[in-house]
This record gives C-alpha cells, sequence and structure tokens, in this order.
C-alpha cells in the first residue's frame, strides 16, 4: 500500500505531515485556491516504492499503440529509489506494426483512474538527451464522439535552437485530435518557449488547472499561460511518457532521419540509454460547496535558521525573523501576487499592507517592507531552489528562492546571529541555504 500521508511536500516542509489533505499552493490568478481543493487519492502518487502500483498505474505493452520509430516496452519503466523512470534506449528489432527494422524503445506509464477539472502537477526532471526525447505529462481521452489532448508539459523540443537554449525548451496546450466537425479539429499552445534552465539538469513542477471555462498552465507554480476550454468536458487518464525527438524523428512523417543511431556504439555516443525521472504526480478535485478565496498568503522559513520571516514590529518598514510561528499573527503572513513578468511575484505584507523592497543596489542592500504601491524594487523571481533530500535520495521538502528584478540579488539570510534581519547577498547559487526558504500555505 502507498503511504497516504504526503512526505513529499509540494508546498514546502512547513506544513504539518499530519495533514490528511495537503493543497497546493496557488496565487491570486487562480481558479482554484487553497481549500477549495480535495486531493484525489485515486489518482496521486508519491514514488517512494521499488515496485509500481498496479492498482493505479497501466503500463503500455509492445502492442498496445502503434509509433512507427519506437515500440513501448514495460522493461523501460521501473519505480526505484523515490522515482518513477522511464528510459529511452536502443534495441534493433522488428517492429510490431511494420515489420521493418526499428531501433528505440522506450516507456509510458497511464492512470487507471480518470479525472475532469481540477488541479494536477508532477515534479519532473527531463532526460540527459536533450534535444532528441521528449518527456512528457499529458492527459488523453475520448467522449461525445471527440478525442483530447492535454499537454501539461512536453520537453526536448528545441532542436531548432542554438545551444544552451535548446535545453531549455518546454512547451504546454491542448489539441483536439478528432471532433464530428472537421472545422473544430485545433491546437492551441498556453506557452511554448525557453525557461531559464536545462529541463535535464534537475527536478522542476509543472502543472495544470482545469475547469469548464479554461485551462492554466503552470512552471514551478508560476502561471505559463492560458487557453479556453471548449472541447474538453470528458473525463481522461493522465500519462507519462517518453519518446524519441528530432533530430532522431522527422516531425513530419514521424520516420528516422539520417542522425538517427542504427547501431549500439552510435546510439552510446549519442548519450543512449537516457532517462526521464518523476519524484510525484498528484492531483486535486474542485468542491463546489466552498468558494475560494481571491488571494493566497503564505508563511515564510528560512532554511539555514529554520525561523519565520516576519515584519518587525518596533520598525515595520524592516523584515527580522521570529522565533516561533504564531498562524494567528498577521506580521508572519505575507499575500503572494503575481509580477508583470511570467516567472516574478510581489510579496505584500499581509500586517502593515505594504510590499517587500529591494532597498539598494549595493552588495549590502537590505530588504525593507516599504512601499504601498509596488514597482520593479518590488518584483522578485520566484525560483525553484531544490530541496531535502532523505538517506534514499527522496524529495521531503522544496526549497524555493526571491531574487530582485532590481539588482539580480537573492534575498538571503543575514550570518550575523545577532541581528536577524535579510540582505541581498551577491552571489548566484539557487541552493545556497542562506538564499533558501520554504514556506507554507495559510490562506
Amino acid at each position: 500500500m502507498k503511504i497516504s500521508i504526503i512526505i513529499i511536500l509540494i508546498l514546502g516542509a512547513s506544513i504539518d505531515l499530519a495533514s490528511a489533505d495537503p493543497q497546493p499552493l496557488r496565487y491570486s490568478s487562480s481558479t482554484y485556491t487553497g481549500k477549495d481543493l480535495i486531493i484525489i487519492d485515486a489518482l496521486s502518487d508519491i514514488f517512494f516504492d521499488n515496485s509500481i502500483d498496479n492498482n493505479k498505474w497501466y503500463i503500455f505493452q509492445s502492442g498496445d499503440t502503434y509509433r512507427p520509430t519506437w515500440t513501448f516496452d514495460p522493461a523501460a519503466v521501473e519505480e526505484a529509489n523515490g522515482k518513477l523512470k522511464i528510459d529511452v534506449f536502443f534495441s534493433q528489432h522488428t517492429s510490431p506494426y511494420s515489420g521493418e527494422q526499428s531501433y528505440f524503445k522506450t516507456g509510458l506509464a497511464r492512470s487507471k483512474n480518470k479525472a475532469r477539472y481540477g488541479y494536477f502537477e508532477a515534479s519532473i526532471k527531463g532526460s540527459s538527451v536533450n534535444p532528441g526525447t521528449g518527456p512528457s505529462l499529458w492527459f488523453f481521452g475520448s467522449g461525445n464522439g471527440i478525442t483530447n489532448e492535454i499537454d501539461i508539459v512536453e520537453m526536448g523540443l528545441g532542436h531548432n535552437l542554438p545551444s544552451p537554449d535548446d535545453r531549455k525548451f518546454i512547451s504546454s496546450g491542448i489539441h483536439i485530435h478528432n471532433h464530428p466537425d472537421p472545422s473544430e479539429e485545433y491546437s492551441d499552445k498556453a506557452f511554448s518557449g525557453v525557461q531559464h534552465y536545462d529541463t535535464s539538469a534537475g527536478f522542476h513542477v509543472y502543472g495544470v488547472e482545469w475547469n469548464a471555462k479554461e485551462l492554466r498552465f503552470y512552471r514551478d507554480w508560476l502561471l505559463l499561460g492560458v487557453v479556453p476550454n471548449k472541447h474538453l468536458h470528458q473525463d481522461m487518464a493522465i500519462r507519462l511518457s517518453n519518446s524519441l525527438r528530432a533530430p532522431y524523428v522527422s516531425g513530419d512523417t514521424n520516420s528516422y532521419t539520417a542522425q538517427t543511431p542504427t547501431s549500439p556504439s552510435a546510439a552510446a555516443a549519442a548519450g543512449f540509454p537516457t532517462t526521464m525521472e518523476v519524484e510525484y504526480f498528484r492531483g486535486w478535485k474542485h468542491q463546489e460547496a466552498i468558494r475560494p478565496p481571491q488571494y493566497s498568503t503564505i508563511n515564510i522559513k528560512s532554511v539555514a535558521r529554520q525561523k519565520y520571516v516576519r515584519v518587525n514590529a518596533s520598525h515595520p518598514h524592516n523584515l527580522t525573523i521570529a522565533d516561533a510561528i504564531d498562524t494567528n499573527d498577521p506580521s508572519t503572513e505575507f499575500e503572494v501576487i503575481h509580477g508583470p513578468s511570467e516567472n516574478t511575484v510581489y510579496l505584500r505584507s499581509v500586517s502593515t499592507g505594504k510590499y517587500l523592497r529591494s532597498n539598494s543596489d549595493g552588495a549590502d542592500a537590505t530588504i525593507y517592507a516599504l512601499d504601498i504601491m509596488p514597482s520593479v524594487n518590488n518584483e522578485f523571481y520566484w525560483a525553484f531552489a531544490g530541496g531535502l533530500r532523505d538517506n534514499n535520495d527522496r524529495l521531503v521538502s522544496v526549497h524555493i528562492a526571491f531574487r530582485s528584478i532590481r539588482n539580480n540579488r537573492f534575498i538571503s539570510v543575514n550570518n550575523n546571529t545577532s541581528w536577524s534581519g535579510f540582505l541581498q547577498a551577491d552571489v548566484t547559487n539557487f541552493t545556497n541555504d542562506g538564499n533558501a526558504f520554504t514556506w507554507r500555505f495559510t490562506q
């Protein structure tokens, strides 16, 4: 049986582990917010076991779906060391579909349970062969004569881009494949472009909010884009898959190209075998009876000091760190608001109504909670900063870092323990504990 109490924390280490219904962090622009969501246990999985939960997942066999340039093989999918792993590997064989020579095998895990509407996310690290393979998280299903697809994320599609941007490309959107009215068959991209990171270098969280009106796509809980929902109104299963992509496969004909490795040595030279990894997949459904609040607030805790950020009662424009947390204390509570850029946020103190700001451009720039109206001084890049792992390399808390748009420096805990303030460190290390914070959802 799977562990029902979540240990991998989507929101961070500050959430009570005894909570039976953990919540995803949502933002002020979100359709679904806070306790308006209820976990879908039958669809969710934290991959802590060393074997796949056959009650939740069906692993594609070689004869399940036609792909001219690879064959699905259950041997390509395993759960081990706290992760679901899906390989792409060289294997010269006769295609069960065409009878021709085929050179690669990969895997696909499909949920046995289905969903319609809610919020869904997974923590995924892409394959090292990038571009060239396509780690993906997607819904697929049919109903009412319509075949639909929701691509929460597709990686490895940047083969036409210069290095290193070719390793940073992701795409999210929807496809209406079949419809009784052919004019209603279309694709709609919510986002297609370069991120700030190599998708194969570490784990990032990809999610979608899906309701009857629209679909909102997220990366590391920041909004990437929105598409209207016209036809996606049927139950669908989630799929985690890997595949062969350009330059080894032609996007127009889905056939092998001149660059496709056709020998074990050529495949090894190209980096095969290669693996995508998934730390968890989780889904929440909408509880219609509860109306969501219009914004989300959080408590923020320093990883290095294990104390919470708060507005100083004696000097309200300054920040300090508190020895303990009082969930009824608004001085430790901050409203999260999307910034004008896709990866940025504003943080506003609930107790004073003022925004956190970068005080100056100097290396010792302090962080204040001072401004009534937000500007570039208050805009921070919200960055996934790794997290804490146990002895089995399983993620047990998620860390974030805040980098000022004004001067590109991180909010950092002051190393001088006699003064519990905050500085902006002139560093670029996302995973430095002095720059890392966990958080918990308060509303």
